[in-house]
């Protein structure tokens, strides 16, 4: 069974940049996952323009917080790294067939990707901060007056004349409107 080992000791001195970049790689994922959960779970609810200006400031941070990961780049890792110049001694050493190993870090597929995402949390920060939230209709009650007119012509027979008056449509979700519109639903039950 195999388990963690640490570095051996004074072989790899762990600097600031170093520690920075693992706690902005950690708040990076941590802030973008939460907020991209809560943007998610606010679909459902009713969002409005404070709502996403919160979450651009917080994709904003993302952005800024995924670019101070790159300060590994100028770290101990790359730098100064007991591990790195001990494989490349076995390697000069031919313990191991591996081939050349650089002494220091160089941008490679990781560092793009780095790059890549620093630009999608950019772009969804802007879309968070420019967008206008979706605008619902709101649900309204329209009351009609309906008026029966029963008339008796000369030969006896009774007609009956329906007539229909529309009224306007209140919003129910207005809190001035929403005794008026109660009010036209009271008249219309008696």
């Amino acid at each position: 069974m195999q388990s963690c080992v640490y570095y051996p000791a004074n072989s790899v001195i762990v600097d600031t940049n170093w520690r920075s970049a693992r706690a902005f790689s950690a708040l990076t994922i941590i802030i973008g996952a939460l907020t991209t959960f809560w943007m998610v779970v606010s679909w459902f609810l009713s969002r409005g323009k404070s709502m996403l200006k919160c979450a651009g400031m917080m994709y904003m941070l993302c952005c800024l917080f995924q670019g101070l990961t790159l300060l590994l780049m100028n770290s101990n890792a790359c730098h100064n790294n007991g591990m790195v110049q001990l494989t490349s001694t076995a390697l000069n050493n031919n313990l191991f067939s591996v081939g050349e190993f650089p002494s220091s870090c160089t941008m490679s597929s990781g560092g793009k990707a780095s790059i890549a995402a620093i630009v999608i949390w950019f772009l969804a920060a802007m879309a968070a901060l420019k967008v206008e939230p979706p605008q619902s209709n709101p649900i309204t009650v329209q009351s009609h007056d309906v008026t029966y007119t029963k008339n008796t012509q000369a030969d006896g027979t009774q007609v009956v004349t329906e007539t229909v008056v529309k009224g306007v449509p209140v919003p129910v979700n207005d809190a001035t409107n929403t005794a008026t519109a109660a009010a036209a639903v009271d008249e219309q039950a008696v």
